[in-house]
């Protein structure tokens, strides 16, 4: 986000090609309001972004005025340049498929849950996430994910079969680093921080930070006496 506003809108190309749907952006936000966040592409015209897009897993909207944000266009008409974090609605294999190639990010729907994973809806087509790729952390239960709308990568595509294979491991992971590298740099070694107990065990109490950032207390930081079992002092 401080990256040089003009090596960014060259990278970006947009002066240079047309714009099309899903092309990719570097955008600047340029004002915001309750619903929407405007942003300044080089076009002849200022997009937009549903705010509601850029809110975080805590609820939290960490963006202001001058930052800038990797976005997709999914609307370009005369009066209308929308963009998005992901490709929605519907699409032809041909929009997947270069979703596959190029790493664009799609949004899908769980629909169900099956053997192995589960069945997602991509811009009006069947898909299927592994149940391993579908968080990263362990899934305890996997009926929760089913009517959600997630954001995910193509990680496979096979036109001819149909078969189109998601992920949502790699946005996450990503997600996850930029949340360790903030949280680091805010923090001091003798700073007390919140969290929520999740699991104990025999090594100590896992504890959620939000943002799927886990930290573990080991056992024996957890009391000023010997503890068997973290179970004796913490429990979710």
């Amino acid at each position: 986000m401080t990256e040089n506003f003009a090596e960014l809108f060259e990278q970006s190309s947009v002066t240079k090609q047309k714009i099309h749907y899903g092309m990719k952006v570097n955008a600047k936000i340029v004002g915001m309001d309750e619903s929407s966040v405007f942003v300044d592409i080089g076009a002849k015209t200022d997009g937009y972004v549903d705010r509601a897009e850029l809110i975080d897993h805590e609820g939290n909207f960490n963006y202001k005025i001058g930052d800038f944000i990797e976005l997709y266009i999914v609307t370009n008409k005369e009066s209308e340049l929308k963009l998005s974090r992901a490709l929605s609605g519907d699409g032809s294999y041909s929009v997947i498929k270069d979703a596959f190639e190029r790493k664009i990010t799609v949004s899908g729907k769980v629909k169900s849950l099956n053997k192995g994973g589960f069945e997602v809806g991509v811009m009006g087509k069947r898909a299927f996430c592994p149940i391993s790729q579908m968080d990263v952390r362990k899934i305890e239960n996997p009926e929760q994910y089913v009517g959600s709308v997630f954001n995910f990568k193509v990680s496979s595509f096979e036109e001819e079969k149909k078969n189109i294979v998601l992920t949502r491991r790699p946005i996450l992971e990503q997600e996850q680093k930029e949340a360790i590298d903030k949280l680091v740099a805010s923090l001091k070694e003798v700073d007390v921080i919140s969290g929520k107990v999740t699991k104990v065990s025999e090594i100590g109490a896992f504890i959620d930070l939000g943002s799927n950032l886990e930290g573990l207390i080991h056992i024996s930081e957890l009391a000023w006496t010997r503890v068997g079992h973290a179970s004796e002092v913490v429990n979710p």
